[in-house]
This record gives C-alpha cells, sequence and structure tokens, in this order.
C-alpha cells in the first residue's frame, strides 16, 4: 500500500509540479598545438589531438500539464502571426487537440477516481443511493446507501427488509469474490 500511494504521489507530482529528466551528452575538448593556435582558424579540420567526455545533467520539466497548455497555445497562435491568433478563416481548428483531449481525459479520470474513492470512503454518499449489482445476504433484497453504509430495504416483491448493514469493505470482499469465481 505505500508503494501505491508513493507512486500515485509521484504521477500527480509530474502533472502539476513538474519531473526531473536526465539529460546525457559529449563534450569535446581539444588540445591545440602551438602551430595550430597560430595557423588553424580552430575548425572542425584542425587535427589537434582531442578527447570526449561524456556528462550527465539533471533538468527540471515544467509540469506536463503546463507543457500540454503550451502546445495547445503555441498550436492556435501559429509561429507565422507573431504571437496573434489567426484570423484567416480556411485555417484549421485551433489548438493542438490532441494535447486538449488528453488534458479533458485527466480530469475526467482523476475526477471519476476521486469521487469513487469518497464514495467508498462514505464522504459522498447520497442518502439513498440503491446499489445495483448487490443484494442483502441474508434476505437477497436490495441495498442503500445510508450514513456510509449499505442497507437492506428489502426486495421487490413487498418482502419487509432485514435490516441488515454492511461495510464498505465487506462489500468490496463480495465483489471480489464473485468476480474471482
Amino acid at each position: 500500500m505505500p508503494r501505491d500511494l508513493e507512486r500515485i504521489q509521484s504521477l500527480a507530482d509530474e502533472l502539476t509540479r513538474g519531473f526531473d529528466e536526465r539529460v546525457e551528452y559529449d563534450l569535446r575538448f581539444v588540445d591545440h598545438t602551438p602551430e595550430c593556435a597560430e595557423h588553424c582558424p580552430r575548425s572542425a579540420m584542425c587535427q589537434c589531438p582531442s578527447t570526449t567526455e561524456r556528462r550527465i545533467k539533471t533538468v527540471h520539466r515544467a509540469p506536463l500539464i503546463e507543457q500540454l497548455q503550451e502546445a495547445i497555445a503555441e498550436q492556435s497562435t501559429g509561429p507565422d502571426t507573431g504571437g496573434r491568433s489567426s484570423t484567416r478563416v480556411d485555417s484549421g481548428a485551433p489548438g493542438n487537440l490532441d494535447a486538449l483531449d488528453l488534458i479533458q481525459e485527466i480530469k475526467r479520470e482523476l475526477s471519476s477516481a476521486v469521487r469513487r474513492a469518497r464514495q467508498i470512503l462514505g464522504y459522498d454518499v447520497p442518502p439513498s443511493s440503491v446499489i445495483r449489482g448487490v443484494v442483502c445476504g441474508a434476505c437477497e433484497g436490495a441495498l442503500r446507501l445510508h450514513n456510509g453504509r449499505a442497507v437492506c430495504i428489502g426486495r421487490i416483491d413487498e418482502t419487509p427488509p432485514c435490516g441488515t448493514e454492511y461495510t464498505w469493505q465487506q462489500i468490496e470482499d463480495y465483489l471480489n469474490a464473485s468476480r474471482n469465481q
């Protein structure tokens, strides 16, 4: 479980705070001889001895959401308009639609996950929501959410409710067991 929390936090940080990236590059050092120093223009044609070093640098990148928003803005203004929005009638759809779609998808998925977590934990439970696909283990009646618990409300055939209550953990265990069968 702690690893799940760390991984989710790491992913959220990349989206909202940025991330560090390792950049590798080669650096060439040329040892110019005294003759070369006087005569060569130090061009690529120089035959002086050289060494190459591999260097590594850590660069902090901007948050992914910010980079996506910049990609959308760059596409909509265009490089040839001097930073102004294009006013051509025949221009294509403004913005980088892939970036825009991805931002919308991230918002949708995160909202859904947070909403489900809050419902499972009993924070945002509608007072009279019937749980579909799960029935009472005692009388096979429907279950309704009430004060963060699932409560039997009876069957459709007017059978009175037995009043059995279930915690979210019991419902989750039941659902997991039925999926594994």
